[in-house]
């Protein structure tokens, strides 16, 4: 604002302009292998997407009966260690003076997805 009390809308613009520049920091290793470990997730369960009632009359939302091909467990194993690798990465980024309660919620998650993938 001015002497007068009016907002000045050259300053606010530059302002405006100034905030929304583009980062300077790229984004982190675990971001990008977590995005690319959910979408490569999506990519997996798409193909077994078949909404419908079973023979059971239950409801079903996948259908893991169909018949799977090489590539599709190839890239079952591509998310495995993509989420791995996202997992482990993830740990080294909890801040120092985080709680122990996301901490341990953190580490019982990575240990899971670790030992699944080597199970897998």
């Amino acid at each position: 604002a001015d002497a007068s009390g009016n907002l000045n809308m050259e300053k606010l613009y530059n302002l405006a302009v100034k905030k929304n520049l583009p980062k300077r920091k790229l984004i982190s290793m675990h971001s990008f292998l977590s995005s690319m470990s959910a979408m490569a997730a999506i990519m997996v369960l798409l193909p077994t997407f078949a909404p419908c009632i079973d023979e059971f009359g239950l409801p079903q939302i996948f259908n893991y009966n169909a018949e799977v091909s090489v590539q599709m467990l190839w890239q079952c194993q591509l998310c495995a260690v993509l989420q791995l690798i996202s997992s482990v990465l993830g740990m080294f980024r909890l801040p120092k003076n985080s709680p122990s309660v996301r901490n341990i919620g953190f580490m019982m998650t990575a240990t899971a997805v670790v030992q699944t993938n080597f199970v897998i």
